[in-house]
């Protein structure tokens, strides 16, 4: 099972894949709602707090959570499970 790590650099996410060494440099945005996933417990919840850091509508908000979600998926750098993701690395190989 691959291993990723994360970091944020001057405001950016960074993901390393240490399996195959390659990196995924995120922009601000995407960075934000990384962050807003891996600091609370419901998608909602993400999507609040999300909304006092970016003028945007929820709607567009969501969508666009949803459409990183799937690009780090695609890329098997997280886990999805009950509405939200783990990074691998942080997966204890109990998580579906």
């Amino acid at each position: 099972m691959p291993s990723v790590t994360y970091s944020v650099v001057y405001g950016y996410g960074v993901l390393l894949d240490t399996e195959t060494l390659r990196w995924f440099r995120m922009n601000r945005v995407a960075t934000l709602m990384l962050e807003a996933l891996r600091g609370t417990s419901t998608f909602q919840q993400a999507i609040d707090e999300l909304t006092q850091k970016i003028d945007a509508d929820p709607g567009v908000l969501k969508q666009s959570i949803l459409a990183l979600v799937d690009d780090l998926d695609a890329r098997r750098l997280v886990i999805r499970h009950a509405g939200l993701l783990t990074l691998i690395s942080e997966c204890d190989g109990t998580t579906p």
